[in-house]
């Protein structure tokens, strides 16, 4: 029987650990590549969102939890598209301010958003009150509470006190995921009786599952329907309106068309 080459065996060894170097190194290129694209469309999304907004004012830093820029820009072509009157925010942040400018230059009517955490809802109230735009945002401290309906139980909002009406458009960016697995389930069921028909709720983070099976559940249980679907934005966004009657759906009639980058 041969004795075993120890060099031979060794350089199998060598040779295995190079070809597995290239596949890691392979990928981590791939990973960067794509990381410096993302970054990229990021930085030119935020430079065209303030030459669409003509320099006026800042905004607080976009991406990671808050929303990205160019979600940021969708959402302000879709309020340009449908000036709406009674915007509903659900988790205030950096989308909060701008769309108390928007209400500010007569973009928007008025801007009602809801914050369940303390801390962030104090930092937010701030950041309103040096954006001098008091006057054309009403944050509302809603911390979240157990909701007994028709078709189960859930986690949301406390608004029973707030008073809503004629809500035309419904941003849905909270609350957050890690509150529970189905924690954006239940904005039609408790808004949809203050909406105007055609509201469009717009749902950011489309690009998760939840969200994308969230939207389904609401199509499958109220007159609302798909209107648009964004997957050249991050972290994707979807436009679904509440159709309590027949409306038209060409596709100018959803308000908004993709934004190039």
């Amino acid at each position: 029987m041969a004795t075993p080459d120890p060099l031979s065996a060794l350089t199998q060894q060598v040779r295995a650990l190079e070809r597995s170097l290239q596949t890691h190194t392979g990928t981590l290129r791939t990973l960067i590549e794509r990381s410096e694209r993302t970054t990229y469309s990021q930085l030119e999304a935020l430079i065209n969102l303030y030459r669409e907004l003509d320099g006026h004012f800042a905004l607080p830093p976009l991406r990671n939890w808050a929303i990205s820029p160019d979600a940021a820009r969708q959402i302000l072509a879709l309020v340009r598209a449908r000036r709406p009157q009674h915007v509903v925010e659900c988790g205030a942040g950096a989308s909060t301010i701008l769309l108390g400018h928007l209400a500010l230059t007569g973009q928007v009517g008025r801007v009602t958003s809801f914050e369940h955490d303390p801390l962030w809802h104090e930092v937010s109230r701030q950041r309103i009150r040096d954006a001098g735009l008091d006057e054309h945002v009403d944050l509302v401290f809603a911390p979240l509470i157990e909701h007994d309906l028709a078709r189960g139980t859930g986690l949301w909002y406390d608004i029973d006190s707030v008073q809503l009406s004629d809500i035309d458009m419904v941003i849905v960016d909270g609350p957050p995921a890690d509150t529970g697995p189905e924690a954006r389930r239940l904005a039609p069921d408790l808004l949809l009786p203050h909406c105007l028909p055609g509201c469009g709720f717009v749902v950011d983070d489309y690009i998760r599952p939840a969200e994308q099976a969230m939207v389904r559940d609401w199509i499958e249980q109220f007159p609302m329907q798909l209107v648009h679907r964004s997957e050249s934005v991050e972290k994707w966004l979807a436009v679904v309106d509440y159709l309590p009657e027949a409306t038209d759906l060409s596709p100018d009639a959803t308000g908004l068309s993709e934004v190039p980058a």
